[in-house]
C-alpha cells in the first residue's frame, strides 16, 4: 500500500523547499555582495561558473542566429576581402595559421579560440552573429559598428576556408595581397576540412595492418597498432583532431596521402623516409589514421548535444 502526502505534510514539504531555495538565494546574494569572487582575467572561472557560462553562450548564439541565411562563399574576391578584414580586426586576438596572437590577445579570459577551427564547431550563421554583435564579458567586440553586413559575411567566408590553409599558404596569400604584382595563387576555395574528413577513401582495417607491416610503429605510437619503440617520431594519437601535418600541410586526406607517399619531397629535413607504398595502400593507412579521435563533424554534433 502506498502512502500519500495530504494536508499539513504537503504544506511542510512545500514550505521546506521554499525555505531552502530562499536560504540558497540569500547565501548567493551575500557571497556576491562580499566581492570575494575573483574576476581577475589572470585566473580562470571556477568549473561550475565556466560550465554555466559556456552553456549560456552556446544556447544564446544558436538561438539568435537561427534565422540568419548565409550567402554564397565561393567568390574569390569575397574571401580575399575577408582576408583583409581578418588581418585588420581579428588576427591580433585569434591568430592565424602559423601566426600567434599579438600581445593584446594574450591574457584575455576566456581565451580567444583559434578561428581556423571555428567552422568545425559553429555554423556560418553563428560565426556571423558572434562577429557582428560580439559577446558580453568575453573581450569580443561588435564589428557591426563601423562595418556593413556584407563585410561581416566576407570575414565569415575567409574563416570558413582558413582551416584549409597551411602556414606557408597563409603567408603567401598575405604577401600576394601586399604585392599585387605577385602572381602566386593559392588554390584553396573548396571543401572545408570537416567536409573532406567526412569522406575519407580507403579501408581502415587494411590500413591498420599496413601501418604494422611497414613498421610505422617502430617510430610512432599508434593506438591499436602493436610494435616496438614508438618514441622516435611524434605519437599519432587523436590524429583526426589535428590541424597540421608536420607543421607544413593542413591535415586533410589528400595532403596526408601525399605525405605518406613521399615525406622528403615536402620537408627535405624530415627523418621520415618514403615508405614505397602504393597510392591505394596510402589511402588505406590514411583511412585508419582518421579513425583515431573524433572527426570535426562528430565533435560538433557532440558539442551541440550537450
Amino acid at each position: 500500500m502506498s502512502a500519500r502526502l495530504t494536508g499539513k505534510p504537503v504544506l511542510y514539504v512545500i514550505a521546506g523547499a521554499l525555505g531552502a531555495a530562499l536560504l540558497g538565494a540569500a547565501a548567493m546574494g551575500i557571497f556576491i555582495a562580499s566581492g570575494r569572487y575573483d574576476i581577475a582575467a589572470m585566473h580562470p572561472h571556477t568549473q561550475p561558473v565556466r560550465t554555466i557560462l559556456k552553456f549560456l553562450q552556446r544556447r544564446s548564439i544558436a538561438f539568435h542566429a537561427r534565422n540568419l541565411v548565409a550567402p554564397r562563399f565561393d567568390q574569390p574576391e569575397v574571401i580575399q576581402r575577408g582576408l583583409a578584414l581578418y588581418r585588420e580586426h581579428c588576427v591580433s586576438c585569434h591568430g592565424a595559421p602559423g601566426e600567434g596572437r599579438q600581445r593584446v590577445g594574450v591574457g584575455l579570459n576566456p581565451n580567444p579560440p583559434p578561428l581556423e577551427q571555428a567552422i568545425e564547431r559553429w555554423s556560418d550563421a553563428e560565426i556571423y552573429w558572434t562577429t557582428a554583435f560580439g559577446l558580453k564579458m568575453a573581450g569580443m567586440p561588435s564589428f557591426l559598428l563601423g562595418r556593413t553586413p556584407a563585410e561581416i559575411w566576407a570575414i565569415v567566408a575567409f574563416v570558413r576556408q582558413m582551416n584549409r590553409l597551411s602556414p606557408e599558404e597563409y603567408r603567401r596569400m598575405v604577401s600576394a595581397r601586399a604585392n599585387p604584382s605577385d602572381t602566386v595563387r593559392v588554390q584553396w576555395i573548396g571543401k572545408t576540412r570537416a567536409e573532406a574528413l567526412a569522406r575519407v577513401p580507403g579501408d581502415p582495417a587494411r590500413g591498420k595492418e599496413l601501418l604494422r607491416t611497414f613498421g610505422c610503429r617502430s617510430c610512432h605510437l599508434i593506438p591499436g597498432v602493436p610494435g616496438p619503440g614508438g618514441n622516435v617520431g611524434p605519437p599519432l594519437t587523436r590524429w583526426a583532431e589535428r590541424q597540421f601535418i608536420s607543421g607544413r600541410l593542413v591535415n586533410m586526406p589528400d595532403a596526408l596521402r601525399t605525405w605518406i607517399l613521399n615525406p622528403p619531397a615536402i620537408d627535405p629535413h624530415t627523418a621520415m623516409p618514403a615508405l614505397g607504398a602504393t597510392v591505394a595502400q596510402a589511402d588505406d593507412m590514411v583511412a585508419y589514421l582518421y579513425t583515431l579521435g573524433a572527426r570535426p563533424r562528430e565533435r560538433q554534433q557532440k558539442n551541440r548535444s550537450r
